[in-house]
This record gives C-alpha cells, structure tokens and sequence, in this order.
C-alpha cells in the first residue's frame, strides 16, 4: 500500500488509477486441505 501510495504522488500518474492488492489472513481457509497439518 505504501508503494502505491508513493507512485500516486508522482506527476507521472497524475489522473491514473493505481490499484494495491492486500492479502486476507486466510482465516476463511483454515478449515481446508491447505491448512492440513499445521
């Protein structure tokens, strides 16, 4: 986030839509096979 806060502050993409992804904490998926054995 803080990256993209940093490309928005540059004149370069001035009127752009910057987009930052952030992952869940993957709670939702704990309960499945990719949280087996841990």
């Amino acid at each position: 986030a803080a990256a993209a806060v940093r490309l928005a502050k540059l004149d370069e993409f001035a009127g752009k839509t910057i987009v930052a992804i952030l992952p869940d904490a993957a709670e939702r998926y704990l309960s499945t096979p990719l949280f087996e054995g841990i």
